[in-house]
């Protein structure tokens, strides 16, 4: 990420107080967008990140699911989405049963759909753990090392 010296001049800093739960980038763009910051995204950029394969995994991927949801939730207000978690469980119910039907257009397919049902479910647990006020802590183990 790039951004503006201003937003340093403005006093708006990474809350280090969030600690091993993450989701502190949210909180500090979110801060930045309310300062009138503009957010602009690209399709230019070029990154490149080593990521670990535990992350890759499935397990790893849905997890990641969970914990961005509440933090999405305890950023911008527990109660945004709340009204959402319902129906989000049952499409992710849905995706996951229909993934078979998937297999006819070979494994990828399956997986890809079983991944999406997956993460709709981890969405829906996300934002009712942060109802909760549940903090997921993700960065109290180091993947990969």
């Amino acid at each position: 990420v790039r951004f503006s010296i201003d937003l340093v001049k403005a006093d708006l800093r990474f809350n280090s107080g969030l600690g091993a739960s993450g989701g502190t980038d949210t909180e500090f763009f979110a801060a930045a967008f309310a300062s009138g910051f503009a957010i602009k995204r690209t399709k230019k950029a070029i990154t490149r990140e080593t990521a670990h394969r535990e992350r890759l995994s499935y397990s790893g991927q849905i997890y990641r699911a969970y914990r961005c949801s509440a933090d999405n939730a305890r950023v911008y207000g527990r109660l945004r989405k709340a009204h959402t978690i319902p129906l989000t469980i049952i499409i992710g119910v849905v995706e996951i049963a229909a993934s078979p039907l998937f297999l006819i257009g070979g494994m990828d397919a399956f997986k890809l759909r079983m991944l999406a049902g997956g993460k709709k479910l981890a969405k829906a647990a996300g934002r009712a753990v942060s109802l909760l006020g549940w903090v997921p802590q993700p960065y109290q183990r180091v993947v990969g090392n």
